[in-house]
């Protein structure tokens, strides 16, 4: 009896240690992956990013990036001189042709929504300090500046050119992080100088990401990205990613309501964001009057931005996005089935039709006016903003103006000592980078190389030879009829 107590006590003892172990992670830490590392460290990122070597035509764009919601990489194509600050905007020239225009400067390096605090200065002051500045340039792009500034072909037409938002200038020494977040904007992003490193995330993976500290009004998590703690956001463990890098030439188009998280690398960063409101639909008939394939880059100042109210006929439309056409049940449901103003929603809908065909196409919905619509029946929409309509000065663009309204203090500043720690670090974490990117030379040449991209039925083949980009598109000639070399 005795000895089958032992025995018993000895199996019982084998099933304990045998369930512990699955019930435990893996990890000698007892952590799960990525816990405690860099955002994305909990898994390898993803393939599929495509490229092309170059601005693609408006209807490309549309049909293979916009519509399908699918980002894309554009090697090298402000190498071709088509914006001319890119090759203009060096630090002499900015702070002798625009030293005296007001911008605004984030402090830290690290974003911080909550926290942070901004400085206004002129450009000229941020220039002479920014490479020793705790801080970074983000401003809206002043009138001034857009002079040296061109729309290039894939923002030319089928709409796009009337969706333009905004254009945000982003200036800095290196080392920059951003938080987590997703915009409601599409967004191209041009690198002047500089790289920067992103973590990219599917919009389809919301769920995931809102599950755990996201800020629904502002659009970012509070998850710390150098050090993200998987027991507190452990949704994140499941969340595929996938890994862009872009370097001085290269352009980014981020779809909106992507997740993303930029790094800027050590050493002068210098971008554009270019910002337009997402459309569902292309509109052809306005690519008449150009060639949609061939068409020159037109001068930013040519281009009207519109009545900030749009991006509400952006959101308010987009869940019928893939839809042909909008029924009068579909339209109720923009506005929510629980509201009672029947004879509103009608009216508006009578108002849209124009061809009385109980159907709204989407010329239909782009077309009407939104702005009086809205004044017309307020209690349909509550949640639009109807200062939106007015004029609203650029922030801190008072060019007559040339005083600071506040001074970085000594704390802004890195003492020397700890910029010599900085930079060695900064230093080893570029080399280290240089090492594992394409354009270390001891592996490859990047002026000649040949990659080929394949997704959604296309085949894309980027030859890369005696530093020009060309780019083939193979898609199904009678859906698409295109051919872009």
């Amino acid at each position: 009896m005795r000895l089958m107590t032992i025995e018993m006590k000895g199996v019982l003892l084998v099933l304990c240690v045998t369930w512990s172990s699955l019930l435990l992670p893996t990890h000698g830490t007892g952590n799960p992956p990525g816990h405690l590392e860099p955002l994305g460290s909990h898994m390898p990122p993803e393939e599929g990013v495509p490229m092309m070597g170059k601005f693609p035509s408006p209807w490309v764009f549309y049909e293979d990036f916009v519509k399908q919601s699918q980002p894309l990489v554009m090697r090298k194509v402000l190498l071709s001189g088509d914006i001319p600050a890119f090759q203009k905007w060096t630090d002499a020239y900015l702070s002798d042709i625009f030293g005296h225009v007001q911008v605004e400067v984030e402090s830290g390096k690290k974003e911080d929504r909550e926290n942070g605090s901004t400085w206004r200065m002129t450009l000229e002051k941020y220039i002479s300090v920014y490479e020793k500045l705790n801080g970074y340039l983000v401003t809206d792009i002043p009138d001034s500046l857009k002079v040296d500034l061109t729309v290039p072909l894939t923002l030319q037409c089928g709409g796009f050119q009337n969706s333009l938002q905004t254009i945000i200038m982003w200036f800095s020494s290196g080392g920059t992080k951003s938080h987590l977040h997703n915009d409601n904007l599409d967004n191209i992003n041009c690198v002047f100088d500089g790289t920067k490193e992103l973590v990219l995330i599917d919009k389809k993976h919301a769920d995931l990401i809102h599950a755990n500290g996201w800020e629904e009004k502002e659009g970012y998590s509070r998850v710390n990205v150098d050090r993200v703690d998987m027991h507190e956001f452990p949704n994140l463990r499941e969340v595929p990613w996938r890994k862009v890098v872009v370097n001085k030439g290269d352009c980014l188009f981020i779809p909106h309501r992507w997740f993303h998280q930029v790094h800027s690398l050590p050493g002068r960063n210098l971008a554009l964001n270019f910002w337009f409101q997402h459309r569902m639909w292309y509109n052809t008939s306005e690519c008449k009057d150009m060639d949609p394939y061939t068409a020159p880059p037109k001068p930013l100042v040519q281009f009207d931005f519109p009545n900030p109210i749009e991006e509400a006929r952006s959101t308010l439309l987009e869940s019928m996005e893939g839809k042909e056409s909008v029924t009068k049940k579909d339209f109720y449901t923009l506005f929510g089935t629980d509201l009672k103003e029947y004879d509103e929603i009608n009216e508006c809908f009578e108002i849209i039709d124009e061809d009385k065909n109980n159907l709204l196409d989407w010329p239909e919905l782009y077309k009407f006016d939104l702005d009086k619509m809205v004044k017309d029946y307020p209690v349909l929409f509550a949640g639009v903003d109807l200062e939106l309509d007015e004029e609203e000065d650029e922030v801190g663009y008072d060019e007559s103006d040339e005083s600071d309204n506040s001074e970085p203090g000594e704390n802004d500043f890195f003492n020397d000592k700890e910029q010599d720690l900085d930079s060695l670090e900064e230093q080893k974490d570029e080399e280290d980078f240089k090492k594992e990117m394409y354009y270390d030379k001891q592996k490859s040449n990047e002026f000649e190389s040949e990659t080929i991209d394949s997704f959604d039925g296309g085949i894309y083949i980027h030859h890369v030879k005696q530093e020009k980009v060309i780019v083939q598109v193979e898609k199904d000639s009678e859906k698409m009829k295109h051919e872009e070399l």
